[in-house]
């Protein structure tokens, strides 16, 4: 859930929150959550004309990735039968940038965003199996830069082009999940 704030023509606010309740099975013994597990992440975003055609936004939010076998294995082939299963935790997303228009027929959308994982997974070879590989997880801070074009050629057709850098910035511990 969300209110929205709006300014007299001076930008708007946004303020919320997003929930979730683990309640996995545990008929393997491979998830290390306990049942149960509530998180409360926030969900606020300022948006502010900045010019004519463009609009400054800012947000801080957070989320939650649900992490599975069949996740990971669509994701690396090579991946052992029985790994640890941990969900990966947003626990803050922020973000700034700007959008709007130039001219009649281009938009954009460009930004910075810094994102603050718990329990975010890596592979490693397992020991016994150099072929196979299992999961790590390690809590992480990533920087991420972004811009988006748009560019409507008539009215039902256009083309887009997305350009994004990640950078791992600091590893908080490594090894076992918690």
């Amino acid at each position: 859930p969300a209110y929205l704030f709006k300014f007299a023509g001076k930008g708007s606010l946004s303020v919320g929150f997003n929930t979730v309740i683990e309640n996995d099975a545990y008929n393997d013994g491979t998830f290390l959550h306990s049942e149960g597990t509530f998180h409360l992440y926030p969900d606020l975003w300022l948006g502010y004309p900045a010019g004519k055609n463009i609009d400054a936004y800012a947000g801080l939010t957070g989320g939650f990735e649900e992490v599975s076998l069949h996740r990971l294995s669509a994701e690396n082939p090579w991946i052992a039968p029985k790994v640890p299963l941990v969900h990966t935790s947003r626990a803050v997303d922020f973000m700034v940038g700007g959008k709007g228009r130039l001219g009649r027929h281009v938009s954009f959308d460009g930004g910075a965003a810094v994102v603050r994982f718990n329990d975010l997974y890596f592979y490693d070879n397992l020991a016994t199996d150099r072929t196979k590989f299992t999961t790590v997880y390690d809590h992480a801070t990533r920087l991420n830069f972004f811009a988006h074009i748009l560019t409507a050629i008539t009215k039902t057709r256009g083309a887009s082009g997305f350009a994004s850098s990640f950078v791992r910035v600091r590893p908080r511990r490594a090894g076992t999940p918690r």
